[in-house]
Formats: C-alpha cells, structure tokens, sequence
C-alpha cells in the first residue's frame, strides 16, 4: 500500500477537447485526470525527461507547379522511350495484342506504372 503522499493543487491551461478525450480514455482504464497526471509525473522523474519519444511531425511534401511540371515532361519521355521499346523490341503478336491497351492507358499512367512497365519490356525476350 502505498504511503500517504503530501498533495498539491496545480492549476493548468489545457485544450478543452483533448482534456475531454484524455479523461474518456483514463476512464477506461478507472482513473481520473489526476491519476494520469501523477503517473506521467513519476515515469517523468524516474526516466529523467520525458516518459516517450517526442519528434516533429513527418513533412508533407505538396509539390509546386515547377515540381508538377518536371514531373509531367519526364512522363512524357518515359511514354515515347516506351513507345519506342514497345514497337522495336517486343515481338509482333505482342504489340500488336497490347496496342489498343495501351493505347487507352497512355494518358493516366503514372511514373511507377511507367516504369515498371519499362522494366517489364526489357525483361522479355
């Protein structure tokens, strides 16, 4: 049993929200706000700082028009070296049953679907 402990009123500034969706959750597992606050405060002493891992959070990259256009002038070379690879080097039948595929697939492939079809040619023989 654990010994009588001197207590102290703190006062703190908290998002109204959060506090209400941390005491839902501290309920759960049958305990107060308080109680929460008091064990982060002891794993906080014994682990000497912070009892988790505190980072920044992850960057998202929103590119920008030149990006976008980079982008779109590689996919077009990416299209034409296929479709170059595509009519020299894939056997006839093959083309010929895959031209219209291809065809209506020209104009929403991405980059990976590009290049791996890319890859996928120069893997046949």
């Amino acid at each position: 049993m654990l010994a009588n402990v001197e207590k102290s009123r703190t006062n703190v500034y908290l998002n109204k929200v959060k506090k209400e969706e941390a005491k839902a959750i501290f309920k759960e597992y049958g305990m107060g706000l308080s109680d929460a606050i008091n064990i982060f405060l002891t794993q906080s002493v014994a682990n000497r700082g912070l009892p988790f891992e505190v980072r920044l959070p992850e960057e998202v990259h929103i590119p920008n028009a030149e990006t976008v256009r980079v982008i779109e002038e590689y996919l077009t070379l990416i299209r034409q070296k296929f479709t170059f690879i595509l009519v020299n080097y894939c056997p006839m039948n093959h083309y010929q049953m895959k031209q219209e595929t291809i065809r209506s697939q020209a104009n929403i492939w991405n980059i990976e679907n590009s290049i791996w079809v890319v890859i996928y040619l120069l893997s046949i023989e």
